[in-house]
């Protein structure tokens, strides 16, 4: 089964490097799915377990930043500064969900997804978006 969707998500992480800085980061999202499923159960009553595995596209679009220095010899040490995420997070990310699920009826289902982003959320690092995702879905 092919089941594309949009949604809007809240993404965030806390990093704190020991002299450096800490950062607490908040970022709003729009978010296309690609997504394939297949699907063991009885398809006249739209029950059963699926697994699924969805390409994604994200797009930032707001979302605020707490940022501290810890280094004692900077002149703004331990002030507590709040930034746009997007002023230094890359805004778009590419990835793919891997996931299991099941079909309560035709309007109803509860899923489990891990999310592996590809591109980089800050250029000058490594990380990328990975996540967990508990979601409960009705349909139209």
């Amino acid at each position: 089964y092919f089941q594309p969707s949009v949604s809007f998500a809240q993404k965030g992480f806390k990093i704190e490097i020991m002299n450096n800085f800490k950062r607490n980061v908040d970022a709003l999202l729009a978010e296309v799915d690609l997504g394939l499923l297949l699907k063991f159960g009885d398809e006249r009553l739209g029950r059963g377990v699926f697994l699924s595995i969805a390409p994604y596209f994200t797009y930032g679009f707001g979302g605020k930043t707490k940022e501290t220095v810890l280094n004692p010899i900077e002149e703004d040490y331990n002030v507590e500064k709040e930034i746009q995420t997007f002023e230094y997070c890359n805004r778009s990310d590419l990835g793919f969900k891997l996931g299991i699920g099941y079909d309560f009826s035709k309007h109803w289902e509860v899923a489990v997804n891990y999310t592996f982003g590809m591109n980089k959320i800050v250029n000058t690092d490594n990380y990328k978006w990975k996540a967990w995702n508990l979601q409960l879905v009705y349909f139209f």
